[in-house]
């Protein structure tokens, strides 16, 4: 589901890593474009290198209630460059005939059951398969800035070919 990596990511400089505001839904996320995509592999390059080449970058800022969902790609590495102790849960189906894999779609969480959660600080870095459903909340006048890096293989693959420098 998720995996903590020991690579931390602090004094980031956000003005050359958000761009254009391309996805949102209008009032929970929004997701930027980087345009300075050169500085992301400044801050990488010593640090850690990847046998699997992530397929999408961009910076993800949540304000509110997410909920639980799939995402597009089945894995993702998150730098989490504003957190407030917001945690992150991860589901199972409460039964065979609730299971829907159907990508970006809201899940009911009366038909999910919490198997796992994790509680990311500022610079923290994880590796998620976000073809689990998942969710965050962020809270009330609080933000969450997450630098994302999208891949197009299974987690056990991607955390397989990640080697920390």
């Amino acid at each position: 589901m998720f995996q903590k990596i020991n690579l931390t990511l602090l004094d980031v400089d956000l003005k050359r890593l958000l761009g254009s505001a391309y996805a949102t839904d209008g009032s929970v996320y929004t997701e930027y474009s980087i345009p300075d995509i050169g500085y992301v592999r400044e801050l990488l390059k010593e640090k850690v290198k990847f046998d699997i080449m992530p397929i999408e970058a961009h910076v993800l800022a949540v304000t509110g209630y997410v909920l639980p969902h799939l995402d597009t790609t089945p894995t993702g590495l998150n730098f989490y460059l504003e957190t407030n102790s917001e945690e992150t849960f991860f589901y199972k189906w409460k039964d065979e005939a609730s299971i829907d894999n159907t990508i970006l779609l809201a899940f009911p969480i009366e038909k999910l059951e919490k198997v796992g959660s994790f509680v990311a600080k500022t610079g923290d870095c994880y590796l998620l398969n976000t073809h689990v459903p998942h969710n965050v909340d962020v809270g009330v006048g609080k933000s969450r800035l997450v630098m994302r890096l999208l891949f197009n293989e299974s987690f056990e693959k991607v955390l397989a070919g990640i080697h920390l420098l």
